[in-house]
């Protein structure tokens, strides 16, 4: 995104940074840099996994801090990273919609299964997946239908198929030059791609919030949690 972040969430942390303060502004143009859209993003630490391995460092301040994100936005979009973590998990169970992300790789798809049948006892309908690096339309369908279909048959829920994402070169050019695709390649293959998705899913979003006007606070339920662990189980 061609942004350089100062401080990020361990400046929150510590206590010698407020939420505006590490708080930074997407650009919505490639070319002009000031121009920024209605995008803020909120930088990460190195070595932060888990809210659970905060230890002494007050994790009900950091959380309530977080949670004036919940005012200040239409959406809250949290990358979770991969793996089966407790804390990635948490994040799931917790967000009133949850995108796995899978490629047609078999540890990739593996690994999504994996996720699916740890959410399983809490599983929820807004459970979505998509499938990123896809080489064609057919094959990013047989890789959910190879999900979703073991999914069912053994633990007996599936997650919602959201869509794909061609395998593009515009995408490495992006990375390497770090822009945004989207913004600098619009009609390529994985930019059209993501413009069909964002369709689904702000339509979806606006169906969530519809059914749910007072669902409850996401980082208070976090917090919750994080109290109903004991300290020696934090990890």
């Amino acid at each position: 995104m061609r942004i350089k972040s100062k401080f990020n969430i361990a400046h929150l942390l510590n206590g010698s940074k407020s939420l505006n303060d590490i708080l930074l502004p997407v650009p919505r143009s490639d070319k002009a840099l000031s121009n920024h859209g209605s995008v803020l993003l909120l930088p990460g630490a190195t070595g932060l996994r888990s809210i659970t391995q905060l230890g002494d460092n007050n994790p009900d301040f950091l959380l309530n801090s977080l949670s004036q994100l919940e005012f200040m936005s239409d959406y809250l979009i949290l990358d979770a990273g991969a793996g089966i973590h407790n804390s990635s998990l948490d994040l799931a169970i917790y967000s009133d919609i949850t995108i796995l992300i899978t490629t047609p790789e078999p540890t990739s798809i593996r690994d999504a299964y994996g996720v699916i049948k740890s959410l399983a006892p809490n599983f929820k309908n807004n459970l979505l997946l998509l499938v990123n690096l896809a080489s064609s339309r057919k094959q990013a369908h047989s890789t959910s239908d190879r999900i979703r279909i073991a999914s069912t048959k053994f633990l007996g829920v599936s997650p919602v198929y959201l869509g794909y994402i061609l395998k593009d070169t515009a995408v490495e050019k992006s990375v390497s030059s770090c822009r945004i695709f989207y913004l600098i390649y619009p009609s390529s293959p994985a930019s059209q791609c993501i413009k069909n998705i964002s369709v689904e899913l702000l339509n979806l979003c606006e169906g969530v919030k519809y059914n749910h006007p007072s669902h409850n606070s996401f980082f208070k339920s976090l917090s919750l949690l994080f109290r109903s662990i004991p300290l020696a189980m934090r990890s």
